[in-house]
């Protein structure tokens, strides 16, 4: 049998196990695989696309994430630490090197094979493949199954604990995002330098708005593990969101991007970036690299087609959107993307169309609402952005975006008043406001000094 010796542990790499002067040392089996590729390629960098094909083939979900999980649970095995590592290595932006002086025992085992997986197109729902990932990236199960591995140590209960925030937070339930926290706390409780869980934090209060509150998670993210693309992309949506600071979100991006070369969100805020700050060809590029990587979100299609719309790619936008409704027939922002399409195409019966379905969502909402009839004609799509402009003012300014109302106005051809909406927009620091500002329906408006105040305002360039 096999095995790689190093220092006081011996390394069984048939079984695989691991001991120390003999003695079995507690490591799940996710990071003992990843110990045993690494220390057969001593000295070696292996990249982290290599390691995700490895452990995880093309069934992934936040890989970056589960990266360092295991990362963390080897060190715990070993007793080493990343600031002053004896045995792994973290090559920015490369992948992992393991360090130690190995000695092989008998026969040495031939390189484990990274296994090709072709790409393929998911047909699971979100869920199934969130769980089947939990099962294979997070190392320990739910209740109702045995765990594989301890969890009595502060590594391993902070890392089950999050964990566990993370398949609440995926799941979108209503209390998802408070749920959530409890574990993530928790998770911080038991190891206070547990840096996944302070970037875990600063996304539930940025999923929540209160990016005041998801600033100092990020910091803290950051300042305990500079190589955490979770954490770089964290920083990056405070200063996007908050401080319209494009160049320093842009430093952060780039940085998660090449921390996490496989990280949908990171292609995906690249692309979010560069679509306010007038590359839009780049923005489609990465939000491509998003879907190769994702290819059954929703919410990445949905923002290509939007994207593709700003360009003014009509065809390409309503393929895409088209692809988003298909694959959650009740999205929202995929039925505003096909409305405005098709009102933009001046096709107005499909507009009606998508009109309908965005009323009939709002009387959902408000059962009290009465849903109208719409003609498929621009008066028809006109007469629905007045009744919307009827809703908002009937629910009340304190609960209407200052940007729907400019947004409907500028579909009416009553640009001053929707200039008046944009300039409270900016005025109350409104999060959304420079990302609808490409919108070809404030096209006849872009040349008056009022709508190029408001990009000066918010630091976009189209």
């Amino acid at each position: 049998m096999s095995k790689i010796q190093f220092d006081d542990y011996t390394l069984d790499t048939a079984k695989p196990a691991l001991y120390r002067d003999g003695v079995a040392v507690d490591i799940p089996s996710q990071p003992l695989r990843l110990l045993v590729l690494l220390a057969s390629r001593n000295g070696d960098v292996v990249s982290h696309s290599e390691i995700c094909k490895y452990l995880w083939g093309s069934q992934i979900v936040d890989f970056s994430n589960g990266l360092y999980v295991c990362v963390r649970q080897i060190r715990s095995a070993l007793e080493d630490t990343a600031e002053r590592s004896r045995y792994i290595q973290n090559v920015p932006r490369r992948g992992y090197r393991f360090l130690g002086d190995t000695a092989v025992v008998a026969d040495r085992p031939p390189i484990p094979d990274v296994p090709k997986f072709p790409r393929h197109s998911f047909r699971w729902t979100a869920a199934a493949i969130l769980l089947l990932a939990i099962g294979s990236l997070v190392l320990v199960e739910f209740p109702g199954g045995g765990a594989d591995g301890p969890t009595s140590s502060a590594f391993n209960m902070a890392d089950d604990a999050y964990v566990r925030g993370r398949y609440v937070l995926e799941s979108k339930a209503p209390d998802a995002i408070e749920r959530s926290r409890q574990f993530f706390r928790s998770a911080i409780e038991a190891d206070p330098t547990h840096a996944p869980s302070y970037a875990a934090m600063a996304e539930t209060y940025q999923l929540g708005g209160d990016l005041d509150r998801a600033r100092p998670y990020a910091v803290t993210a950051l300042r305990l593990d500079d190589s955490l693309a979770e954490a770089h992309l964290r920083m990056a949506a405070v200063t996007a969101l908050a401080d319209w600071d494009w160049r320093d979100a842009e430093q952060s991006a780039r940085t998660a991007l090449a921390l996490a070369p496989d990280s949908a969100e990171a292609h995906q805020a690249m692309a979010t970036i560069y679509s306010v700050t007038g590359r839009m060809e780049l923005a489609l590029r990465e939000m491509r690299s998003a879907l190769a990587l994702d290819p059954v979100s929703t919410l990445l299609r949905a923002d290509y087609g939007t994207y593709l719309y700003y360009r003014g790619d009509l065809d390409g936008a309503k393929l895409q959107c088209s692809d988003a409704l298909h694959l959650d027939p009740s999205h929202y922002p995929s039925q505003l993307c096909l409305y405005k399409v098709a009102v933009r195409a001046g096709e107005y019966a499909e507009a009606a169309h998508f009109a309908t379905g965005i009323a009939e969502l709002w009387g959902r909402q408000r059962p009290a609402t009465q849903v109208p009839v719409i003609s498929p004609t621009r008066p028809g799509i006109d007469a629905f952005e007045q009744w919307r402009l009827t809703r908002y003012r009937e629910t009340g300014n304190a609960n209407v975006s200052p940007l729907a109302y400019a947004l409907a106005l500028a579909a009416l051809g009553r640009h001053d008043e929707a200039l008046d909406h944009l300039e409270q927009s900016v005025r109350i620091r409104e999060t959304m406001t420079p990302f609808v500002l490409a919108d070809p329906v404030f096209e006849a408006m872009r040349e008056g000094q009022r709508f190029k105040s408001v990009l000066r305002a918010t630091n976009v360039r189209l």
